[in-house]
């Protein structure tokens, strides 16, 4: 199986962002029957703001999990296999539900924690903007450890035209990338690995073993920290 999670950032209910990768993961299916995904609409899941305290940074958990939605949603992000985010441009920017989704997993941002994961984003606009949005998003899916295979943006202008084409083409796109990528890591994932582990690496041993930081931990604990690559690290997960 190929588990998909996919989070739509518009609350709006009758969103066409949520609407296209909607279809397009239907279509993925239908193409491959091993593909399974969850997709999530935000108008429908409670996500509570970011509250700015820093305890995930710290401690390695936030105090909102147990209040809204989003244990859920890391719990299935970690079981996935490929991450796809999908929003529409609000402004030159991500939405600001997409923002507050981010916010709230951003310690992740310092522990590659989706490595092994394939990202993809999908940018939805009226006519303009989009790049702005798709590359904060590629960093951000970056930085979680995930290597971006798909970077799709549609012009909402002329959807009714382009939408079958448009969504049978990314779906069969996106089922090559898969079978072609799995695995494997990328030059901007190795940058990033290699400035992490330098910056962890150059904590006096003592402090590594005995230190109560969540971050340092978790480098330690999983060993990623021991690793001369991502991609040594991806391989044997």
């Amino acid at each position: 199986m190929k588990k998909v999670f996919a989070f739509t950032a518009s609350n709006s209910r009758n969103s066409i962002t949520f609407h296209l990768l909607n279809e397009i993961l239907k279509n993925m299916q239908i193409l491959d029957a091993n593909i399974v995904y969850d997709i999530y609409h935000s108008g429908f899941i409670d996500l509570k703001p970011c509250l700015g305290c820093g305890r995930c940074f710290r401690q390695g958990k936030c105090p909102l999990d147990k209040l809204d939605d989003m244990r859920i949603l890391k719990e299935k992000m970690l079981d996935a296999d490929i991450i796809i985010f999908a929003s529409p441009v609000y402004a030159h920017n991500v939405s600001g539900t997409m923002k507050n989704f981010i916010d709230r997993i951003s310690y992740w941002l310092h522990l590659l924690r989706l490595s092994g994961k394939l990202g993809v984003v999908f940018i939805s606009t009226s006519n303009n903007g989009s790049e702005y949005a798709e590359s904060y998003l590629v960093k951000m899916l970056t930085y979680l450890g995930t290597n971006v295979i798909g970077k799709y943006r549609y012009e909402t202008i002329n959807k009714n035209a382009r939408e079958i084409e448009f969504v049978e083409s990314v779906s069969s796109r996106l089922i090559e990338s898969i079978k072609i990528n799995k695995g494997k890591s990328n030059q901007a994932l190795e940058k990033i690995f290699n400035s992490f582990k330098s910056t962890y690496s150059s904590v006096d041993r003592d402090i590594l073993e005995e230190s109560e930081n969540s971050e340092i931990r978790y480098w330690v604990d999983t060993g990623l920290i021991s690793y001369n690559s991502l991609q040594e690290y991806i391989s044997e997960l």
